[in-house]
């Protein structure tokens, strides 16, 4: 039990020990202090690089969108201005048209339309369409073609699609446009189209041109992070809150279409701000923006906490590495102090162990040290002299005292042998001179 306490009790440490701890606590107390009160600033700093982070990715992708939304169109409305593409559609038109003059239309076939939108826009390596149709004015199927097989014959009555209805209320409008995009759902999937007016001379519309975008292509491939390990996701949401993102992502399409930026996106406003997407979730950072081109809007969102995360990661590796090169280097000072003092420590001890042994010889070194070792060693040196001086003085007084009592022995032992007193006398006055 009295080794165990003598473990705890600081004095009882060596000397290295002692330094060590010493520096340790001098080092790292004091870093920790700095640490623990720049953590609150840090998080801050992080927030606002996280503002910054947000703001520009969701900018990228907006961009990124609108372009590809902008090329597609592109696209299709060069297709439709191509006088041969635009003469044969028109033809196919013209052909299942009872109102308008027939006369010197060229015969065009379904399978002709289909194979013309399949060599030209629905080339497998290149295209942003998934599949491209014909409509008559009144809105029923003419032509068809898709890139994906397994996506099943369409209605033959497409004047209930949104595609279709979007075009009719753009006419309506009379803005002169001759293009139009809308968002819809169909089975369970977010459907993007572009639909491109066909007019004929006298500016009456006779068709409709319906391209179905590719939303992998255009849309979800433009909505992911650089950083896969960046936990913010990015969203569409249509006017008529039909939502588009990414399957990881796992949105909550009535929590989409509820978000108050969403709103202020669709309603044409750009901003950041720090909003709960929905009471019962956490506090997020969101960029929103409406994407041009199209009646969607973009969303990116990353969850405040993140920033809490980022600081205490940082703080966690800094503080352990600081921690440790502390430590370290609290160690290396201790050894060097240890260097600097043990030594002539360990010298003052050999000089006392000699003196222990009555060896007042040895030399004192270190008394030329400005140090309280220095000091310690002339001390030393003096304490030895005084100890050597009286030691000297003590042998000194023994060596008479020793001789008084051998002379008073010998003049007992002559005046118990000597009976004559003038003997006795003369004997004991020799004795007393001899010594």
């Amino acid at each position: 039990m009295t080794a165990k306490l003598s473990r705890i009790r600081i004095l009882s440490w060596p000397l290295w020990l002692k330094l060590a701890v010493a520096f340790t606590i001098a080092i790292v107390v004091p870093l920790v202090m700095v640490v623990v009160a720049a953590q609150p600033g840090l998080r801050e700093i992080s927030i606002q690089n996280l503002r910054s982070y947000i703001s520009e990715n969701g900018e990228r992708q907006r961009a990124a969108v609108a372009n590809s939304i902008a090329q597609a169109r592109g696209n299709l409305t060069a297709f439709l201005n191509n006088s041969t593409h635009q003469r044969r559609i028109v033809n196919l038109l013209l052909s299942n048209s009872p109102l308008l003059n027939r006369d010197g239309v060229e015969a065009v076939t379904r399978e002709q339309i289909e194979t013309l939108f399949t060599s030209t826009l629905l080339v497998q390596s290149t295209t942003l369409y998934d599949s491209v149709r014909l409509l008559d004015r009144n809105g029923q199927l003419l032509a068809n073609a898709t890139i994906n097989e397994a996506a099943g014959t369409l209605e033959t009555d497409q004047s209930r699609s949104e595609a279709y209805r979007a075009a009719l209320n753009e006419q309506v409008k009379n803005q002169g446009q001759s293009q139009v995009v809308s968002v819809s759902s169909r089975d369970g999937r977010p459907v993007v189209e572009i639909t491109n007016i066909v007019y004929w001379r006298d500016g009456r519309p006779i068709g409709y041109l319906i391209a179905e975008l590719n939303i992998e292509r255009t849309l979800l491939d433009n909505l992911t992070y650089l950083d896969a390990a960046f936990p913010a996701y990015s969203y569409l949401l249509s006017n008529n809150r039909v939502l588009i993102s990414l399957p990881a992502a796992q949105i909550d399409e009535e929590v989409a279409a509820g978000s108050q930026a969403a709103r202020r996106a669709l309603s044409g406003e750009v901003g950041l701000d720090a909003y709960r997407p929905a009471p019962n979730l956490p506090e997020v950072i969101g960029y929103f923006a409406p994407v041009s081109n199209a009646p969607l809007a973009i969303v990116s969102e990353v969850p405040t906490d993140y920033a809490t995360a980022v600081t205490q990661g940082f703080f966690d590796i800094r503080l352990f590495s600081i921690s440790l090169a502390s430590v370290a280097l609290a160690i290396v000072l201790a050894f060097l102090l240890y260097q600097m003092h043990a030594p002539a420590l360990g010298r003052l001890r050999a000089v006392t162990d000699d003196i222990a042994d009555g060896n007042f010889d040895t030399p004192i070194a270190d008394m030329a040290r400005g140090d309280e070792i220095g000091q310690l060693a002339m001390s030393l040196s003096v304490m030895r002299s005084r100890v050597q001086s009286l030691i000297h003085d003590l042998e000194a007084r023994v060596a008479i005292r020793t001789r008084d009592i051998e002379a008073t022995y010998d003049i007992s032992r002559v005046v118990v042998s000597q009976r004559d007193l003038s003997t006795l006398l003369d004997r004991a006055v020799n004795l007393i001179v001899e010594r």
